[in-house]
């Protein structure tokens, strides 16, 4: 996920590393340039000074003849594994795929009996075999970036190592023209595996993401530490000064190589694009000499580690720094705890305190109302107003220490913002242990309530019993899916390295799930007797001060830091199915957004911004309604009823584009992105329909709004099918459109490969399949599953080329671009979460080899390096890619949106163990799971066959067990219309859209009324309208068609009173009355029609006037019929040739 604004950020970082390549030198015989070392240091090896170049062409290869000159003679014991980094440059040729070549390459021992160690059928931690071709073919070492191979050496226990080899292969086709191809190797030893944790939560790597840059991303995240969903959380600092990338595994590396860390520090970091706010930092230096200052810039006081001396746990942060200082870290809600240890007999230790930006102040121990042994600070950082986003709340911070205070400061050296100073030291006076605890209590409310937090929250405890019981916390969330260990684990062919690999993954994928959204309320009462309140973030903030807040602090729980965009696809379906009561609490602190201020947010941080497309949290809930997560459901149909049926005059806020696509079906190409505006518009008016729906199964047959209800559920779902308005039969793909209806361009010029201008983050392919919610519609359009099959083959054949030839709208060649190129999985990219549903579509192809294939090798080979902060294919964005690979990994997917249930695909993991909610457990049996078997044979749900390849949420929430035979080749198994998901549309229908009937029509009004007749059919509802009194009426004359929903929009809220009139020969005819109250103003409302038909024989309706029998101004007037959308040209499919290929 990355926002227009954020995106100038990344190209800015990009075009710096390239002036310093052009410009600083070209090349290093140390290691790669800065082109080919996106993600980690220039000219620098993995973890040594220089690196290892190699060279090949045809299978020649050139390399320092002392390849690992320090492993021979080195006897191989049980237990040993191989271990080495390889950085295979890019390179640039015609053929995109020529350009993977340089990993065409495997690190070999040769054995003292002159054998090979590849020969004895080793595979390395993700179960690909030692060998040059393989290496290649499995695709998991991506270019430009280091990867770490890993091979158990049990088979040849015992052998001693007579030298290493550097195997190659060509795998470009001969020719002239083929360039050299480069890379690196470093970090080449032997030792023992790494024994796999017992604890669940000290099998997830929160490091994992942390190999990023705004160049290129392998999660973009932060290594936390917190409880799940907790306020706060602490991360260690490798820069100081930044507010978006905070901590990077190696690009913050210094001019040796080393890493450092400059602080630790409170987080509320969602995502790097979104940034860091209200945070404070503490570090540990030791005493300067007599007369010498204190270290306190970012820079003076960094100090060096190596990654081998972290441990980093969601409940347990731990590394030994340059100086022998060892920091350990942990969290309860509101508190981070940070403990140093100093050098034994270290009598006094100092800390520095300090904040990003430095908009704050710091008040040192014993100052007006601090006590003795604490600080107290607030800080603007982050929360000011920005383009994108109102300011949100000042945060605030009580620091308590452990030891005694002897000394403290101020220091305003090197400070980039006038003012008071937010930066301090103070010296502690050390007992024999030579330890201090600092304990970073935090509030959005004030200073005191930050230090009621901390003793609320149990913060005051023993260090290592806080760590303890965020352990257990971990432990309970991350233990809701087990992977047992099986007996083909002990086989020396990598079963075991890629079984413990799952289950550090299924770990960290849980970790990352649970981390987000975050709590935002605190408890003004007592633990006996909650109070939970917050600081709004939703209103303006009147006169802070340096103790207490100024922003209102309002009743309630709330929940924050969330992208909805993102997040409705799997990681919310995943809370559902894993604690629904927890779903319904966090869920229930995102409709607080609209209880508090109005509107929901479309991406929260904390409070809305104006980010991505749809307004997603609609979806959430409908899901989560329907897989009977408890929801205040009155509110959350209100709030999503508004975010589809009024114009928000905010851009943080509802619908763009919706003033005018309400009324002629699309966002037009006026509103940037409107194509996708349109597209998760048509998702959105579903959840709408379906939380309707939900509460008509709830209310009384007398209950006033259920006449609403039974409207809204009926034109929501026609509405729902409007993504056909924007789909171009000339192409087959999904295009804008102009005010007018024109396609964006001709398709003679059309390439689906270009990305930008309609599209958010992808192109036309990457869009093609973006109607999850409605694929047998989909198939229609293309013309039949057979068709869609042959466009989803097409799909996945065209190679994503990553290059200055596709960006498109956007002035430079963005991260996701190269990252989808990356994966060599044709044009689908599940680095990013458009195309994630995807491969789950060929299912309304008939084709669900298709998916099970694709969605297999994601798992296997798109989601390595976890271990050295790779681990994801691109932005994890709060759980969203986490969840995928959960629900990939187990062999179902949330596919349709709105709907609570399944699409069955092969599991990646032989048997798996689900927990759901307090006492049901889901069992996933499926024996023989390995990366040759992907294919499903068959399905017993609780013993008996299930042909279908959904399965609903009721059958399983419950518990059961689904036992899956799996195969090597492709099979029958789900492939039967009757087996497709459940879809919007019927199979073999076009979708269904809404056709107004005034279109065309001739307008009037009665000599009263006031405005031009024509701005109530416009379709804009920002036109003037009609303004009309009591009696004064608005009539349509020559409409063609039975109408089934009137819409009216009006100008302002209000009990508004008017009726519907059909003229016929004899004079008008109510035929509908209204009496109702509008809750917004520009609100569009509908309303079903009942049976009118006109006497036998007689002609049709054509004249309908709308009568007022209140004051009040219509803005718009629709009379709807529902139909079959029709396209309007017959399509000519182009072949994979010319789409891009």
């Amino acid at each position: 996920m990355i926002r227009a604004a954020e995106r100038v950020g990344g190209w800015v970082w990009r075009l710096a590393r390239r002036i310093a390549e052009w410009f600083g030198g070209r090349r290093y015989d140390t290691g790669p340039s800065a082109a080919h070392a996106v993600t980690s240091r220039p000219g620098a090896g993995f973890t040594s000074r220089a690196a290892i170049r190699y060279t090949f062409t045809g299978g020649r290869v050139a390399v320092t003849p002392d390849l690992g000159a320090e492993l021979r003679e080195r006897r191989i014991v049980p237990g040993d594994e191989l271990r080495y980094a390889v950085l295979p440059e890019w390179s640039a040729t015609g053929d995109v795929r020529d350009g993977f070549a340089a990993d065409a390459v495997a690190l070999d021992l040769v054995l003292d009996d002159g054998s090979l160690l590849s020969a004895y059928g080793v595979r390395d931690q993700y179960g690909v075999a030692l060998d040059p071709r393989a290496q290649h073919e499995g695709a998991a070492l991506h270019p430009d970036q280091w990867n770490l191979v890993r091979v158990a050496l049990d088979a040849v226990a015992g052998r001693v190592v007579a030298g290493v080899r550097l195997r190659v292969v060509e795998t470009r086709a001969p020719g002239a023209g083929r360039r050299t191809l480069v890379g690196w190797l470093d970090t080449i030893s032997i030792g023992p595996v790494a024994p796999e944790p017992e604890r669940p939560a000290d099998r997830a790597r929160t490091r994992q993401g942390t190999m990023s840059t705004p160049a290129l991303s392998r999660g973009n995240t932060a290594p936390t530490v917190a409880v799940p969903g907790g306020f706060v959380g602490g991360i260690p600092v490798t820069r100081a000064d930044s507010a978006r990338w905070p901590y990077t595994w190696h690009a913050d590396n210094t001019s040796d190589n080393r890493s450092v860390l400059q602080a630790f520090a409170t987080s509320h970091l969602p995502s790097p694009w979104m940034g860091e706010r209200g945070a404070f930092q503490v570090m540990p230096v030791l005493p300067p000499p007599p007369g010498e200052p204190v270290p306190t810039s970012p820079g003076a006081r960094a100090l060096g580690f190596s990654h081998d001396d972290e441990i980093a746990r969601p409940h347990d942060y731990r590394v030994t720094l340059d100086g022998g200082i060892h920091v350990e870290m942990t969290a309860t809600d509101h508190t981070v705890l940070v403990r140093v240890g100093f050098p034994p007999g270290t009598a006094e230790g100092v800390l520095v305190f300090d904040q990003i930006d430095g908009h704050g102040a710091v008040s040192l121990p014993g100052e007006t109302g601090v006590p003795g042994d604490a600080l107290r600070a607030y800080t603007d950082d982050g929360t000011e107003a920005q383009r994108d986003r109102a300011a949100s709340p000042r945060a605030y911070l009580h620091a308590q220490l452990d030891r005694p205070i002897v000394a403290a400061d101020r220091v305003r050296t090197g400070l980039r913002t006038p003012g008071e100073s937010p930066r301090a030291w103070v010296r502690v006076a050390l007992d024999a242990s030579a330890t201090v605890t600092v304990r970073l209590a935090t509030s959005f409310i004030g200073t005191a309530q930050a230090e009621r937090n901390l003793a609320l929250d149990g913060a005051d405890a023993p260090f290592d019993e806080v760590r303890e019981r965020a352990g257990h916390a971990w432990d309970a969330w991350i233990g809701r899916i087990g992977l047992p260990s099986g007996d083909g684990e002990t086989a020396g062919d990598g079963t075991s390295a890629a079984a413990v690999e799952q289950r550090a993954m299924m770990a960290t994928a849980l970790y990352r799930v649970g981390l987000f959204p975050a709590r935002a309320h605190e408890n003004l009462g007592t633990a006996e007797d909650p109070d939970p309140r917050y600081a709004s973030p939703f209103h303006p903030v009147d006169g802070s001060s340096a103790d207490r807040t100024g922003a209102r602090v309002l009743p309630g729980e709330l929940s924050v830091n969330h992208g909805f965009w993102d997040t409705y696809r799997t990681a919310w379906p995943l809370y559902a199915l894993l604690d629904p009561e927890r779903a319904g609490r966090l869920l229930d602190g995102f409709i607080e957004h609209y209880r508090a201020s109005g509107w929901t947010s479309r991406w929260s941080s904390p409070g809305p911004v104006d980010s991505m497309t749809g307004t997603s949290l609609d979806t959430v809930t409908a899901q989560a309604v329907d897989a009977g997560v408890p929801v205040d459901l009155w509110n959350a149909f209100d709030a999503a009823l508004r975010n589809a049926s009024v114009p928000s005059t905010d851009p943080r806020l509802g619908r763009k584009g919706l003033a005018t696509s309400a009324y002629r079906g699309w966002v037009d190409n006026d509103t940037h992105e409107g194509l996708t505006w349109t597209l998760d518009g048509s998702i959105n008016d579903l959840a709408v329909a379906r939380l309707a729906r939900a509460l008509l199964d709830r209310v009384p047959a007398a209950h006033e709004r259920r006449g609403e209800l039974v409207a809204a559920a009926a034109y929501f779902t026609a509405r729902a099918g409007s993504y056909a308005h924007v789909f171009d039969p000339r192409t087959g793909f999904f295009l804008g459109r102009d005010v007018r209806g024109r396609f964006r361009m001709d398709a003679e010029a059309y390439d689906p490969t270009v990305w930008g201008f309609d599209y958010t983050e992808t192109n036309g392919w990457g869009t093609a399949f973006s109607v999850p919610h409605d694929g047998a519609g989909l198939a229609a359009l293309h013309g039949g599953r057979e068709a869609l099959a042959r466009r989803l083959e097409q799909f996945f054949a065209v190679p994503e080329r990553g290059d200055d030839r596709i960006r498109g709208s956007y002035p430079i060649v963005i991260h996701e671009m190269v990252e989808a190129r990356n994966l060599r999985a044709g044009q689908w990219a599940p680095s990013n979460q458009p195309a994630h549903h995807i491969p789950f579509m060929a299912l309304f192809a008939g084709r669900p080899d298709l998916a099970q294939h694709a969605v297999r090798t994601a798992v296997e080979r798109m989601f390595t390096g976890g271990e050295i902060g790779q681990g994801w294919p691109g932005d994890e964005d709060n759980g969203e890619m986490a969840a995928w690979w959960v629900f990939a990994a187990l062999g179902l997917y949330p596919l349709v949106p709105a709907t609570a249930g399944y699409v069955i695909v092969a599991p990646a993991v032989p048997e798996a163990r689900v927990r759901l909610g307090d006492d049901a457990w889901l069992v996933i049996r499926a024996p023989g799971a390995s990366r040759s078997r992907r294919f499903v044979r068959s399905v017993l749900l609780d013993g008996q066959p299930w042909a279908s390849a959904f399965l609903p949420h009721e059958r399983i929430a419950r518990g059961a067990t689904l036992d899956i035979e799996l195969s090597d080749e492709p099979e029958p198994w789900g492939s039967a219309p009757a087996d497709e998901p459940p879809s919007l549309t019927p199979h073999g229908r076009l979708p269904t859209v809404l056709r107004d009937l005034t279109t065309d029509a001739e307008v009037q009004a009665s000599t009263g009324a006031t405005g031009s007749p024509a701005d109530a059919v416009d379709d804009d509802a920002a036109s003037p309208g009609v303004a009309l009194k009591p009696g004064e009426w608005v009539a349509v004359t020559g409409v063609d068609g039975s109408p089934e929903i009137l819409t009216v929009t009006v100008d302002a809220a209000g009990r508004h009173r008017f009726r519907l009139e059909a003229g016929t020969d004899d004079g008008w005819r109510t035929v509908l009355r209204v009496d109702t109250a509008f809750t917004w103003d520009r609100q569009l409302r509908p309303f079903v029609l009942p049976p009118y038909g006109p006497a036998r024989g007689a002609a049709p309706v054509s004249r309908w006037r709308l009568v007022a029998e209140s004051a009040f101004t219509v803005r718009q007037l629709e009379l709807l019929v529902r139909e079959e959308y029709r396209l309007p040209v017959v399509r000519a499919e182009r072949d994979a040739d010319t789409l891009g290929s």
